[in-house]
């Protein structure tokens, strides 16, 4: 059965936001054949995981019984359109998730060519320059002619995020991790999935900041003559102290602390120990400050807690971090992930 044009959108939002249950759905409700073909470039669904880094639709698919050995129309395999996106967004985590994943089912066709003459094998051979270089290569190999469609679709989906239900589904890896569906089922809390936290979180953290920029702008009121008299006869508020002054000095440096500490546990990959977890002893509140920092587009937001949601649950965390954790450390290591992920869905209780 062809796939029509309302179908392959569907597929194609589901694939860029990286939602492999909302696609297993979807694909199994309408029966669509896991290798059709879902953009004018001829790519099917595991070509478009590939080119847009989605790691865990392109896991989910492949242990759905997608080919790894069909091309697009460019003689494109996934292998090739994954190399090129490790070589254009490099980082550990994307080498490991989705270049070497997908390399453990794509070995038998490293030296297959596309119609350009280029085959994983020259792809890998950058990728190991790049890995062992201090700097990024300054033109990778492109792999494809035109990548109008892939950049008009990343385009779409910011622009109709408002249309998305926020469902937002959480793992399918061979029912690997079926059970942390529903964060607190498996945490043994309320029945409600990731993307219900989510909700719940982002409407508190907007309430909270609308409160705190109401408290701070509103207008004061107008005054009679007489009370002006009046209030010219009270003494002059005392100035900030020093001690205030070092009190907000030192929740500055406490904050610029936790988030350098932050950004270095997800994008080095240096070893971790249990002080290399940041955000002890804030409240949840402060956590929520750190991760969102300066964002201020509400689509942005929602993304963002979702993806600290999975990001900070133990399992995620596990599977992703656990091979940096110092010898010795991980459970204490792994009882602070828990304390962080309980305080972010503390927040909106």
């Amino acid at each position: 059965m062809d796939v029509t044009s309302k179908q392959k959108n569907k597929i194609i939002k589901y694939i860029i936001d990286d939602r492999p249950k909302k696609l297993g759905k979807y694909i199994d409700k309408h029966e669509i054949e896991l290798n059709a073909i879902v953009t004018r470039k001829g790519e099917k669904m595991l070509h478009l995981c590939a080119r847009e880094g989605a790691t865990d639709c392109l896991e989910f698919l492949i242990n759905k019984g997608c080919k790894v050995n069909l091309v697009d129309a460019s003689g494109n395999l996934p292998l090739h359109l994954a190399l090129e996106y490790c070589l254009q967004h490099y980082s550990h985590n994307i080498e490991q998730n989705l270049v070497s994943f997908l390399l453990t089912y794509s070995a038998n066709h490293v030296h297959r060519q596309n119609f350009q003459g280029v085959s994983p094998k020259d792809l890998l051979d950058k990728l190991n320059a790049l890995t062992t270089s201090s700097s990024k290569p300054e033109s990778p190999i492109s792999v494809s002619s035109d990548d109008s469609d892939g950049r008009e679709y990343s385009d779409k989906k910011w622009r109709e995020k408002l249309e998305y239900e926020c469902d937002y589904e959480f793992e399918a890896n061979l029912g690997k991790f079926e059970a942390t569906d529903d964060y607190w089922k498996c945490a043994g809390g309320a029945e409600e999935s990731y993307d219900s936290w989510a909700d719940r979180i982002f409407q508190a953290f907007s309430a909270r900041q609308r409160q705190s920029y109401a408290s701070k702008y509103t207008p004061k009121a107008k005054t009679t003559e007489p009370e002006k008299k009046r209030n010219n006869l009270r003494p002059e508020p005392a100035p900030s102290t020093s001690k205030q002054d070092v009190e907000k000095l030192r929740e500055k440096r406490k904050r610029t602390k936790n988030l350098e500490m932050y950004k270095k546990l997800f994008e080095s990959q240096d070893e971790i120990g249990v002080g290399d977890i940041p955000f002890e002893n804030l409240k949840p509140g402060e956590i929520l400050d750190i991760m969102l920092q300066d964002i201020v587009d509400a689509d942005v937001i929602k993304r963002t807690i979702r993806e600290e949601l999975r990001r900070w649950h133990p399992d995620k965390f596990k599977q992703k971090l656990g091979g940096r954790v110092k010898e010795g450390m991980l459970d204490r290591v792994m009882d602070k992930v828990k304390t962080i992920a309980q305080a972010l869905t503390s927040f909106a209780k």
